[in-house]
């Protein structure tokens, strides 16, 4: 076999390079050695300033839209909606003010009522207890009772049976009775009360009796009070 036939005839096999070869930078010390690793700090890396030129100004807010007529009607049924509502309030006031002056009037109209009750129970009262005291106070009612008809014709003169048998028995009698005797006459009526008389003529009757006295005292008390009340509305 020639060279070049046993050359031709080897088969191909990579060519393996040493470690000096294969430039291994651990080749120098040997394969195995343990080499301690170096680290270099580096830090953190500067930061640049931004240019103040290249900066973009902050955005401006975005315009308020323009109220368009959705708006302008939903305002104004707002303003709607408030305004019967001050409108209802100033009316339910009103309402209450009425009612109010209303009971107001109608309780003087009732104190007025119970005022002249209580001043009409008061003065028969002490009237009564008067009359009791002091027989004579017949007599002088009596009397003003006879003032008030005209002085000529005949007269009916109706007392309590115990208040005509006092005026007939005292003495002396009274004046009235004895310039009009001739004309007068005592009549008993079980009907009035201890101090009370009527009157009576062909032209006229006067009522002498308490309720009378006090139904005209409460009419004039009426008026007295109706106009105080109203000087306090004015």
């Amino acid at each position: 076999m020639t060279h070049a036939e046993s050359t031709s005839a080897r088969p191909w096999r990579p060519h393996r390079k040493t470690n000096a070869q294969a430039g291994n930078p651990f080749a120098a010390i040997g394969e195995g050695a343990v080499v301690a690793a170096r680290f270099e700090r580096r830090g953190v890396p500067p930061v640049a300033e931004p240019d103040p030129e290249l900066v973009p100004p902050p955005a401006s807010p975005p315009p308020s839209p323009a109220p368009n007529d959705s708006d302008r009607l939903q305002r104004a049924f707002q303003e709607g909606v408030e305004e019967g509502r001050r409108q209802e309030r100033a009316d339910r006031l009103a309402d209450e003010v009425i009612e109010t002056g209303g009971f107001l009037l109608h309780f003087r109209a009732a104190a007025v009522e119970v005022l002249l009750e209580l001043t009409g129970a008061v003065a028969e009262r002490l009237v009564g207890r008067e009359f009791e005291r002091d027989p004579a106070e017949v007599g002088r009612h009596v009397a003003h009772c006879l003032q008030r008809l005209p002085p000529n014709g005949p007269l009916k003169l109706r007392l309590h049976p115990q208040d005509r048998e006092a005026l007939l028995r005292r003495t002396p009698r009274p004046e009235w009775l004895t310039e009009d005797e001739g004309r007068l006459r005592l009549l008993a009526d079980e009907s009035l009360g201890r101090g009370e008389c009527v009157v009576e003529s062909e032209r006229g009757r006067v009522d002498g009796r308490r309720a009378a006295s006090l139904d005209a005292a409460r009419e004039v008390l009426r008026d007295l009070l109706a106009q105080a009340f109203a000087g306090d509305r004015a």
